[in-house]
């Protein structure tokens, strides 16, 4: 006999189709309550049968001193629920210097990319967060202080996918009030971040004051809003989404760096799904969305009625009107230095720089001819390589032997000779195995000892791209 709350998280997920009976979650679980009960919860559809197999993950940002605290009680619940168990440490304040961002804004965009990294390792079929109805809430009235779009009512969405990774929020169905009822019937003990209770975050603010007075006016506050954020996402996702992605495939043609719009039929089209169609473009591009204001959308609206002739766009990117068409390009970003090596995670994503590497092992029927001329994808012979991989900035003196020849060159003197299309030098990338031989010169050239020959048994796939990880629509 399930408990009412529990019961509500397997309809939602039912209705919403969130995970299935072979499905493998990695659960993101910092040891507040939200994510303590998501944990709880999941272990016992675990038991019950609703899923396959559960991973825990941790991530000490080692901002509070409470950090270690937080992170050895998690790993005591993964015990206790015999859940396997991953710690994830970074510097957040060195990284936020280096990214020139927002300790937040670091923080989450380090924890997006190591759970999606360690999602594909573990094999997981999608990554759970504790998400619930406060929590979209919150998201819609911050939004709608700072101005937001249609797109914006949406709010947190039950799935979405980041990489080709579903992120699924089992807990949107319940109520902040419906988690503690949960933790207090379970007896279950949490830690609470005394961060939560200061009212000068803008977050904090609308959680602890603004909330409670607006819903003493509005009973079920929460719940109504939720039900706004979902008709909004149905309604955005059929009639918006769908025509923008129909004139993504009819309108545009993007390439390397650039898209061309033809205007031909395009004024009819509602302002929404002209705001949607950027979007997507400028997704495809790699220009940083959250840098996109109202002015540039708008901006965009008149360059595509033809009221304007240019427009300049975050990221060094711009818009021109030319004959019928809207150009839009980004030019070649030059990546941030990174001068400490790392190693390259197989298979999965490693975040080098402004560099993202996303690798997949496969066999030589999967690959992709088209792809083969593509320079920022490279297939290597797994077997003819010595792991664990590693990306390093060049260095004086580094040789590797280019494909199709038999000697080594001094890659400084091959750079100087290559056609490098509009590639820096300064910042290329190295590839090197185990035994420090160079594999690739990225993106330029990769090595003969690695190439894929008609022997080749099992491939290394390798794809590269300079923009900052973008959020793609469910």
């Amino acid at each position: 006999m399930q408990t009412p709350i529990l019961q509500k998280v397997i309809e939602f997920n039912e209705r919403h189709a969130l995970f299935s009976q072979d499905a493998s979650l990695l659960v993101a679980v910092s040891g507040g309550g939200d994510s303590t009960a998501l944990l709880s919860m999941l272990v016992t559809l675990e038991k019950q049968g609703h899923l396959k197999a559960l991973v825990c993950v941790h991530f000490n940002h080692r901002l509070r001193a409470q950090a270690d605290r937080d992170e050895t009680f998690v790993k005591g619940l993964a015990h206790t629920w015999a859940v396997p168990f991953i710690s994830e440490t970074c510097d957040i304040k060195a990284r936020a210097q280096t990214h020139h961002c927002s300790l937040e804004t670091a923080g989450r965009q380090w924890r997006l990319e190591r759970l999606i990294s360690l999602a594909q390792k573990h094999q997981c079929t999608a990554i759970a967060t504790g998400h619930h109805l406060d929590d979209n809430a919150e998201t819609l009235i911050h939004r709608l202080s700072r101005g937001t779009g249609f797109r914006g009512l949406c709010g947190i969405r039950p799935f979405r996918v980041h990489h080709g990774m579903r992120v699924i929020s089992p807990l949107l169905a319940l109520t902040r009030q419906d988690i503690g009822a949960y933790l207090a019937s379970q007896k279950q003990l949490w830690c609470e971040d005394a961060t939560n209770q200061e009212t000068t975050y803008t977050r904090n603010y609308i959680r602890q004051t603004l909330l409670p007075e607006l819903s003493k006016q509005c009973p079920a506050l929460t719940e109504k809003l939720a039900d706004l954020s979902l008709k909004c996402h149905h309604l955005y996702a059929a009639e918006i989404e769908a025509r923008a992605d129909a004139l993504l495939r009819s309108q545009v043609q993007v390439s390397e760096g650039a898209a061309v719009v033809t205007l031909s039929g395009l004024p009819q089209e509602s302002n929404l799904v002209l705001v949607e169609l950027v979007r997507q473009i400028l997704t495809h591009l790699g220009i940083p969305l959250q840098k996109v204001t109202q002015y540039h959308y708008q901006s965009m609206m008149a360059l595509m009625q033809a009221q304007a002739s240019h427009v300049t766009l975050p990221g060094k990117g711009s818009a021109i009107l030319d004959h019928g068409t809207v150009r839009i390009v980004r030019p070649p970003l030059t990546p941030e230095r990174e001068t400490n090596p790392m190693e390259l995670t197989l298979p999965g994503l490693t975040r080098f720089g402004d560099l993202s590497f996303f690798t997949r092992i496969t066999d030589v029927a999967h690959i992709d001819p088209q792809q083969r001329s593509n320079q920022s994808i490279e297939y290597l012979d797994l077997h003819q390589v010595t792991l664990p991989l590693q990306l390093r900035p060049r260095v004086p003196g580094d040789r590797f032997i280019p494909l199709g020849k038999t000697s080594p060159q001094k890659i400084g003197k091959f750079l100087s000779r290559a056609d490098l299309r509009g590639v820096d030098r300064n910042h290329t990338v190295i590839l090197c195995d185990g035994e420090q031989t160079i594999l690739w010169v990225c993106p330029i050239r990769m090595s003969e000892l690695a190439k894929v020959t008609n022997k080749t048994k099992e491939v290394l796939e390798i794809s590269v791209k300079t923009e900052v990880l973008q959020t793609s629509r469910t």
